[in-house]
This record gives C-alpha cells, sequence and structure tokens, in this order.
C-alpha cells in the first residue's frame, strides 16, 4: 500500500451519503471530502476540494472549476490550505463561509464520516484476519521529522509513522 490508499472519499463507501451542495453567487459548489483511514494515524482532519459544477437542463453535473485541496482541521473545524499559499478565486476563507452558511453542522458531519469510515476499515482489517499496516505508510521523503502526507498538521513520525 502507499499512502493514497489510504485516503477514502466518504462517497465510495457511502454512495448514497448526502453531498454538500452550496451556492456562492450565481455559481453551483460542491465538495469532495476525502479521509485517512489509517488506525494507526491520529489525525482527525479531512481533505476537501471545493468544486464548483455547472447543471444542465437535463440534470447533468458538469466541473468547471477545482479548487487546490485544504484541510478541515478536526479540533478548531478550521479550514487550511494544504499547500499555502491559496492563490485561487474565490478565497478558501469565501468559500469555507459559504459552505458554513448553507450547513451550519458540516464540521461535526464531516467529522462523524471520518469516524465511521475508520470503523469500517478496522472491521474490515479484523475480518480478513489482519492487522493495521504498520510499514505501508511512509513519509514522502522517508524521514520520520517530515510533514504527515495526510495534511495533520504534525510530523509523521507522530501521526501516520507512530507504531502502536
Amino acid at each position: 500500500m502507499n499512502n493514497p490508499s489510504m485516503m477514502v472519499a466518504s462517497k465510495e463507501i457511502f454512495p448514497w451519503i448526502k453531498e454538500f451542495y452550496f451556492r456562492l453567487g450565481e455559481d453551483h459548489w460542491l465538495i469532495d471530502d476525502q479521509y485517512c483511514v489509517n488506525p494507526e494515524c491520529g489525525c482527525r482532519d479531512v481533505m476537501i476540494e471545493f468544486v464548483c459544477i455547472a447543471v444542465s437542463p437535463d440534470c447533468r453535473a458538469k466541473v468547471v472549476q477545482q479548487m487546490p485541496a485544504a484541510r478541515l482541521d478536526g479540533r478548531r473545524h478550521a479550514f487550511e490550505p494544504l499547500n499555502p499559499p491559496w492563490a485561487g478565486e474565490p478565497t478558501l476563507e469565501t468559500l469555507a463561509n459559504a459552505l458554513r452558511e448553507a450547513y451550519p453542522y458540516a464540521a461535526r458531519e464531516l467529522q462523524q464520516r471520518h469516524q465511521k469510515l475508520r470503523l469500517l476499515y478496522r472491521k474490515a482489517l479484523k475480518k480478513n484476519g489482519r492487522d493495521a499496516p504498520r510499514s505501508s505508510v511512509r513519509s514522502s521523503n522517508g524521514m520520520p521529522n517530515a510533514p504527515c502526507p495526510y495534511g495533520s498538521g504534525k510530523k509523521f513520525k507522530k501521526c501516520c509513522g507512530r507504531v502502536m
């Protein structure tokens, strides 16, 4: 397994789950939320991509613009750019505020999704008679003091590199 395989989009596991659609001016937006399911990782953050869509008269959505990834800090419920600086328009703050206005409890619901996905992953590992992967997750440059590749803000050795 490599790093991206530990990230899971909620829509892949729960196809019926409610989408977070919102409007910003005349534009229609949604978020793509992804989660680290590594049982050894203590992060509570959610990787978020804001996607601007156009909806055709036959109700088909087409991606118009995709903003750089951001993370939702699971402790402070604050949005932060993953790779500063955020150079796009609209700003991350503007998009985050529009999401919060449309869904005041979005941060709490995203955290609940994260917990459910981790629980399902642990159960799947247990059912298949396997323990959590210990050496499958590596820092981007192989160094323990490198930042965690999942954007938790912690050093790799204190987050995904921690051995239980």
